[in-house]
């Protein structure tokens, strides 16, 4: 394996071994690189390029940066949600992730700063900092979980296997900027420390420690604190069945109680350890206390949240579909064959219930059955498959092919290669071209084609530069330039509009939609699939402009045509044309 050394060599050898005693792989410094390494940079940084240089995705992001500049500015954490009238003020904000809406807008604004001037100047520079930003932390993201597959398997061959299985799989994820991609670094950091057996001395503050960020990030720290105790209930099921094998062979040990078992178990105490300072560590410090768990609950039977693709069932046709089910595919055949040679060699023999399959299998079924009932679940289930499968991936491969690690050579030359490979990503990012011109990417290519920066500009006083059509429905409309009603907007479009308006523009929805009350949000559907009364909602709520994605909402689209009250301004089907803000 990569880094592999002889504890028998002399203590002249260049391994780090003094005596029979070695330091280690992980302690030494020595410059040279394997191929193997150079493999790894390489992926690393191709997803760094891929997902910096992809334009910014419109949801989620902006709603989070109003958030953080609302924190901000007032110095404290919003009661209610602050931006729209619509939304259930008897309800309270529950901060799920307030520490990742500080830090994008902090970021933000620091990309306007660079940037100087004003209006979409400025926002071109903050919208290149956050594409920056999202790239570190899915860099980060596949790094700790490569470091996690290469420590649970001694391999860094199946690290990179991993990577890129995760990576394919998830390649419509890659694109969105939110907290859980935070949530998602954080995984990467736990799995480090649970991919030894027993874990580290150190794990029982480590890993309590990356569940309270957790936890102030994103509401998906709950993942964390389930696979803390899957991890713990498969080592304490292990004692136990070890303990029956035993009685069962009338062994010496078969009369020790099993409560001094499980103390005794290294592993079994430090996980409990662990676990129980990360759940009293993630009730405690957090704005909620242990009410946010009861939020959490909540929010998951939130009847808005059902109607959300995202959170349905499995969509087997979709892209996230055909990828799971090629994982079950893979799961099926992993443990079918690791059974089969286990049986052959013998290992498997009455009651024995070895601890590579007990914990894999439990998360593997707990995970599965919550990917197959909430779609958005399976972003998970991808990073957990590999890094479970790999240490049954390197048993196999040691027992039928007399395996070694790929390339383990190592030379100076390869570290040369590396250091290339590192100086291309950054000399080919977004931020080397700015550094480079003077100038952040354009909206138009920095944004995403669906993003309504141009109907913002025109809507606040623009000249027609963008969408001339609009310019001149607002000074035929609005002849003092001051847009007054509503605009209803789908909730995947509003996030943008609600930020980059004044506060006087009252916008309908936006992604996080569990703030609005179940009637409201039937309404909204009402209107966007062009139900009967759609036309009375919108002369109720004295709605003056529609925005919605033309082609996702071709039902609204035919009504809006055939209504001679509403005109269309821009049809996204049709050819407004869209220019450079430069």
């Amino acid at each position: 394996m990569a880094g592999a050394y002889d504890a028998n060599k002399s203590s002249t050898d260049r391994s780090g071994a003094v005596g029979n005693r070695t330091l280690g792989p992980s302690l030494r410094f020595a410059p040279a690189c394997s191929w193997t390494q150079v493999i790894a940079v390489l992926i690393l940084a191709c997803l760094f390029l891929y997902t910096n240089l992809q334009p910014l995705w419109h949801t989620d992001v902006w709603y989070h940066l109003k958030v953080g500049q609302w924190i901000v500015a007032h110095g404290r954490l919003p009661d209610r949600e602050p931006f729209s009238d619509l939304t259930d003020k008897d309800s309270p904000y529950v901060h799920f992730q307030w520490l990742s809406q500080i830090g994008f807008y902090l970021v933000f604004r620091a990309g306007q700063s660079m940037a100087g001037g004003q209006g979409l100047v400025a926002t071109a520079g903050g919208v290149e900092m956050l594409r920056l930003l999202f790239a570190i932390l899915v860099t980060a993201k596949f790094a700790l979980l490569m470091t996690a597959i290469r420590r649970h398997s001694g391999s860094l061959g199946l690290g990179i296997v991993g990577v890129v299985l995760v990576a394919l799989a998830s390649v419509e994820h890659m694109k969105v900027l939110r907290p859980q991609v935070a949530g998602e670094v954080c995984l990467g950091v736990l799995l480090i420390f649970l991919s030894s057996r027993p874990i580290g001395r150190w794990s029982w503050i480590a890993l309590p420690l990356c569940t309270v960020a957790w936890t102030n990030l994103h509401g998906s720290f709950v993942v964390g604190l389930v696979i803390q105790g899957l991890f713990l209930a498969g080592a304490v099921a292990v004692v136990a069945a070890e303990g029956f094998r035993s009685h069962r062979a009338s062994a010496p040990s078969a009369t020790t109680p099993l409560w001094y078992r499980l103390r005794n178990d290294l592993q079994c105490r430090r996980l409990a350890i662990a676990f129980g300072l990360s759940l009293v560590g993630s009730a405690a410090i957090n704005p909620h206390g242990p009410m946010l768990f009861v939020h959490a609950w909540r929010l998951s039977g939130h009847p808005n949240i059902a109607t959300m693709d995202e959170w349905g069932p499995m969509l087997w046709s979709s892209y996230w579909g055909h990828g799971f089910a090629l994982s079950l595919g893979l799961v099926t055949v992993t443990l079918g064959l690791d059974a089969w040679g286990k049986a052959r060699d013998g290992a498997i023999r009455g009651t024995e219930v070895p601890f590579a399959w007990l914990t894999p299998v439990l998360i593997l079924i707990v995970f599965g059955v919550q990917s197959w009932r909430h779609q958005r679940m399976v972003t998970w289930w991808f990073s957990l498959v590999p890094w479970l499968l790999s240490p049954i991936w390197s048993a196999a491969l040691l027992r039928w092919s007399r395996y070694r690690d790929w390339m383990p050579k190592r030379s100076l030359h390869r570290t040369v290669v590396a250091a290339l490979v590192v100086w291309v990503a950054i000399a080919w990012s977004s931020p080397a071209s700015w550094l480079q011109t003077g100038q952040p990417t354009p909206l138009a290519r920095s944004l995403h084609p669906a993003t309504p920066w141009q109907l913002a500009a025109e809507l606040t006083g623009g000249t027609g530069r963008y969408l001339p059509t609009v310019a001149r429905w607002m000074a035929r409309r609005f002849p003092d330039r001051q847009f007054r009603g509503r605009i209803f907007t789908s909730e995947t479009l509003g996030d943008y509009l609600l930020w980059a308006l004044p506060s006087d523009y009252r916008i309908t929805f936006f992604s996080h939609i569990h703030f609005f009350s179940p009637q409201l949000w039937r309404e909204g559907l009402i209107v966007k699939r062009g139900q009967p009364g759609w036309q009375a909602i919108l002369e109720r709520d004295q709605v003056e402009l529609v925005v919605v994605e033309a082609e996702l909402h071709p039902r609204l689209r035919q009504q809006l045509r055939a209504d001679p009250r509403w005109e269309i301004l821009v049809d996204q089907t049709g050819s407004e044309s869209i220019r450079d803000p430069r």
